[in-house]
């Protein structure tokens, strides 16, 4: 069983920090950086943006910080006591000390934020429920690792050319991200989200792009797709209404979008793929 020992969510350095265990941490040690920083990695400064995850196993030297106040981060310390768990980490695809560019990072933070908030409860399962949402973290981290597949995974592709003002924004990018595939139906207008960011349209499409190597427009377009595939799959609803509730008014524009994104029509995609329940 994986045991929690400290964590947090949200933390803030009001002034510039600089952190270093020389003898690592008696345990194992999760950071999600949600600012610009450093962090010392085989002897080597390295500049890290908004969005990397670094995991240390107990013992290995820990040393960062950012030279301005406004460091921000998400933490975990963890140990695994039994066989069995030390067996279940090493089958991780999770390199240790390297800083890691997650795909979706905001997943990440919320599966964080939600073992913070298990971590200070009490109850009969305690134990059990810390050691499930654990592993969910640790197993969600191995998976955006891999399907990032960094040749280099110490620099963020495409992201070291980011200014700082852009880094700023990712924290509230993602989030925004989030909420448009939570909800891809909702009529999501571009330059309203712009307005809520307090910035230029044609900043935002910028910087959408830059952090998530798509358009907005597409992303939406992506997520209700993505939304109705699942209705095919699992449901006997007609085409029309699944077009309805993916957000389109018309269903041959929704037809047309959807073949254009999977190469097939989406009665094409429930004949292979219909579930029956």
């Amino acid at each position: 069983m994986l045991t929690v020992s400290y964590c947090g969510h949200d933390s803030h350095h009001a002034a510039p920090c600089n952190i270093e265990h020389k003898n690592g941490s008696p345990d194992w040690l999760l950071l999600l950086v949600k600012s610009d920083a450093w962090f010392i990695c085989d002897s080597q400064k390295i500049p890290v943006l908004p969005g990397m995850a670094i995991l240390y196993a107990p013992g290995m030297p820990v040393h960062y910080g950012r030279d301005q106040a406004g460091y921000c981060d998400d933490w975990l310390h963890f140990s695994a006591a039994d066989p069995e768990t030390c067996r279940f980490l090493s089958s991780l695809s999770i390199p240790l000390g390297v800083p890691l560019y997650p795909e979706d990072f905001s997943r990440l933070c919320a599966c964080m934020s939600l073992l913070c908030r298990s971590f200070r409860s009490a109850g009969e399962y305690h134990a059990e429920i810390m050691d499930q949402l654990l592993k969910t973290l640790l197993m969600t981290l191995s998976q955006e690792t891999a399907r990032r597949s960094l040749p280099e995974p110490a620099f963020p592709p495409k992201k070291a050319a980011r200014s700082e003002e852009a880094a700023s924004f990712y924290i509230r990018f993602s989030h925004l991200r989030a909420r448009i595939y939570n909800d891809p139906a909702f009529p999501w207008d571009l330059e309203a989200l712009a307005a809520e960011l307090n910035i230029s349209l044609s900043h935002f499409q910028h910087l959408y792009k830059q952090y998530f190597d798509i358009s907005c427009r597409s992303d939406i377009i992506f997520a209700r797709i993505e939304l109705a595939q699942m209705y095919l799959r699992q449901s006997d609803m007609t085409v029309h209404h699944i077009a309805s509730l993916c957000g389109y008014d018309s269903e041959l524009h929704f037809m047309r979008q959807f073949r254009q994104r999977t190469g097939i029509t989406p009665t094409q995609y429930r004949r292979h793929t219909f579930v029956p329940k």
